[in-house]
């Protein structure tokens, strides 16, 4: 259950809220002023992304079309998932503008993810959802040319820079675990989808916001761990600024969402002007390795 707004006051935060309006993936104050502006920085304009910021035309651009025949084959070491299981003192479901966002918020205990392509630990931070109005699209990465509707990214940072901000702009400094969905009626649906989903309903009903959720529920239950089936390459933040300190991992083997909760995202942003397609085209691979752990 949600907790219990004054109506008035609900309605007061929601507007006082748009003032700090979340941007995800922005650091710098200058940078973040300037996107923060509703006609700079939008999934409408993304052609427009280079004169924000010039990171966003760089050579080790995401998402990428991943061509499976193209990977190279790789032996990683196992990953060791450190407090995923431990409930967060309370858990935030933020709407932005253009994006939405689960953070979980902890006194101590991070999770932290550490093996396979990362040689260092880095510590969970927030995660963002990609989806489109139809199901052929929706995700941003693509799986030898195929699209998902649903693309659930979980954001990590280095845990050796003492704040997400510093890792943004630091070498290595972003680590982002991706989970690709496809439609599947035969399931009874996903837990966790279904308890970040309960506020939807209020939160479609304003253009921004941010509700804190009353039941905590473990991390893991929104990103599983990934033993195989994963690839991995070196990329960036598929927002402004765009820098390129990623390590992806994408799990290729999709999991399964019902209908009912993949409108349920498309429904979010069904007031006003709405949001289709909030992901990021395709980017040029650049002959970049991709590496498959099967």
């Amino acid at each position: 259950m949600l907790k219990k707004f004054n109506s008035f006051a609900f309605l007061f935060y929601f507007i006082t809220s748009s003032l700090k309006e979340p941007v995800f993936g922005i650091d710098d104050d200058s940078e973040s002023r300037s996107l923060m502006k509703l006609h700079q920085y939008s999934y409408r304009n993304i052609d427009k992304w280079y004169s924000i910021n010039h990171r966003c035309s760089g050579g080790l651009q995401s998402p990428i079309d991943i061509n499976m025949r193209q990977t190279k084959k790789e032996i990683f070491p196992k990953f060791t998932r450190t407090n995923y299981f431990i409930k967060p003192l309370t858990t935030k479901i933020t709407k932005g503008k253009f994006n939405l966002m689960v953070l979980p918020i902890y006194e101590q205990d991070y999770p932290i993810l550490l093996g396979g392509p990362l040689e260092e630990p880095y510590r969970f931070n927030h995660v963002v959802f990609h989806w489109g109005k139809s199901d052929n699209l929706g995700s941003e990465h693509a799986i030898n040319g195929k699209k998902f509707p649903l693309e659930i990214q979980a954001v990590h940072y280095n845990d050796n820079y003492d704040s997400y901000s510093e890792a943004l702009n630091s070498p290595n400094g972003i680590a982002i675990v991706s989970y690709l969905f496809n439609i599947n009626e035969k399931t009874t649906g996903d837990l966790a989808l279904d308890l970040i989903q309960k506020p939807f309903e209020m939160l479609a009903s304003v253009p921004t916001g941010e509700v804190e959720l009353d039941y905590a529920f473990p991390i893991s239950l929104l990103t599983p761990p990934i033993y195989k089936r994963y690839v991995t390459y070196n990329g960036s933040l598929t927002l402004p600024p765009c820098s390129e300190n990623v390590i992806w991992i994408v799990n290729y083997k999709p999991r399964s969402i019902t209908m009912l909760e993949m409108e349920k995202f498309r429904m979010l942003y069904n007031n006003s002007e709405g949001l289709i397609n909030n992901f990021r085209p395709l980017q040029m691979t650049n002959q970049r390795d991709i590496y498959i752990v099967k």
